[in-house]
């Protein structure tokens, strides 16, 4: 509520001081109407007439209509003593003027206003003591007093609608906020930790006292999302693990095979003595009957893991899965040390081969030059009936190449 300040009679005639406190009257009536005609006044002084406030809201709301009610009864004594002000200023019969002007300027400086204080309980009175005292004030003390009425009964109005506006509209968000992170929890069927939507039945009554409850409301909602998201990602780290493990199957499958494929190929080529030496110095044959087992086993845990995946026992598939995979990289290591230790062999093999074609290509040209002996072909002849001859002897291929290549060397000299 604005005011002109405040003009003091030594400093203005009686009457310029009096037309000024007419304008501030004026201006007082103005604003406490317009306060007290607002809709978000009459909307809450209707509620609170019906009792629909309770808590914060109501002592606030109470009060405020008190400062109002207060103003109002202030303003009629700030009123009665301006309008006496203008009867005192008139001329009359038997005042001078000078009379009148002392009239006004007591009536408007001094303590021409006796208003209303505090009630004085029973306990605290004397026996003359009034029930009611009464503060003798000035017109610019009582219409400061009525300054800070109107401030207080703005401010606690204005708040509780503001409250009434805005608290229905977080209580929804923040119901449309659980409704989607209770729709998550329940696809991760995480029932523990699940805050309990308190529904603020007294939202309508204390808007104002409610304010806390919306923000403690957040904040646990904002906690059980942290906790929602922590789940999730160890759920994607389960989902990935156990998808990973059956990859990681599939390809232990693959290096059986291959095992097996190896096996067989040494021993086609070695026979089955040649093949239980080969057990003696990589034990190849004991990792292919031991191998379908360990494969078998780890088939078996990985299906318990996967149960408990589909059982939403997320961190306790992660712990098995750590130890799954230690198991399972355990026996892929050891397929590929005895895979290679089998592709070895038959390099052995290939390499013999290599040394015949080159032997053989040599043999060529000394024929072209006429300078091959008939006895090359029968070392060649030898080295391929050796190379084909089951179980191969390696030794003999060996022994059977350097004749042969021995033959070449002596037909190549001068």
């Amino acid at each position: 509520m604005s005011m002109p300040p405040p003009v003091t009679g030594t400093e203005t005639e009686p009457d310029t001081l009096l037309r000024a406190w007419q304008e501030r009257l004026v201006a007082v009536t103005r604003n406490t109407n317009e306060l007290s005609e607002a809709e978000f006044t009459k909307r809450i002084r209707h509620r609170l007439r019906e009792g629909r406030y309770a808590g914060l809201t109501r002592a606030r709301a109470e009060a405020a209509l008190d400062d109002l009610s207060s103003l109002m009864d202030d303003y009629l004594l700030l009123a009665r003593v301006i309008d006496a002000a203008v009867e005192a200023s008139k001329a009359g019969l038997f005042s001078s003027r000078d009379a009148r002007h002392a009239k006004v300027l007591a009536l408007l400086e001094g303590t021409s206003i006796q208003r209303p204080s505090v009630r004085v309980p029973l306990q605290q009175r004397d026996l003359l003591g009034a029930a009611q005292p009464r503060d003798a004030l000035t017109p610019q003390a009582l219409l400061t007093t009525m300054q800070e009425a109107f401030r207080q009964a703005c401010d606690a109005l204005s708040a509780i609608d503001a409250a009434e506006q805005q608290s229905a509209g977080d209580l929804a968000e923040l119901r449309r906020d659980y409704a989607a992170m209770a729709q998550r929890a329940d696809v991760l069927q995480a029932a523990t930790d699940r805050p309990s939507f308190v529904e603020l039945q007294d939202l309508q009554s204390d808007p104002l006292g409610t304010r806390d409850g919306l923000a403690a409301l957040r904040r646990g909602l904002q906690a059980w999302s942290l906790r929602l998201t922590e789940l999730e990602q160890v759920r994607a780290t389960a989902q990935a693990g156990v998808a990973l493990a059956r990859d990681g199957l599939a390809e232990l499958q693959r290096l059986l095979g291959v095992l097996d494929a190896e096996v067989a190929a040494v021993r086609d080529l070695f026979g089955d003595e040649a093949a239980a030496a080969l057990q003696a110095t990589a034990p190849a044959a004991a990792l292919q009957a031991t191998a379908p087992a360990a494969l078998g086993m780890l088939t078996s845990w990985c299906d318990a893991i996967d149960n408990g995946l589909r059982a939403h026992e997320w961190h306790a598939v992660n712990v098995g899965l750590s130890r799954f995979r230690q198991a399972l990289d355990a026996e892929t290591t050891k397929l590929h040390r005895h895979i290679a230790a089998a592709q070895a062999r038959r390099a052995e093999v290939a390499e013999l081969q290599g040394r015949l074609r080159a032997l053989k290509a040599k043999e060529h040209a000394l024929r072209s030059r006429s300078t091959r002996p008939a006895s090359c072909s029968e070392r060649r002849a030898d080295v391929e009936a050796a190379l084909a001859l089951r179980p191969l002897d390696l030794a003999e291929v060996r022994s059977a190449l350097t004749r042969y290549q021995d033959e070449l060397l002596a037909a190549g000299r001068p």
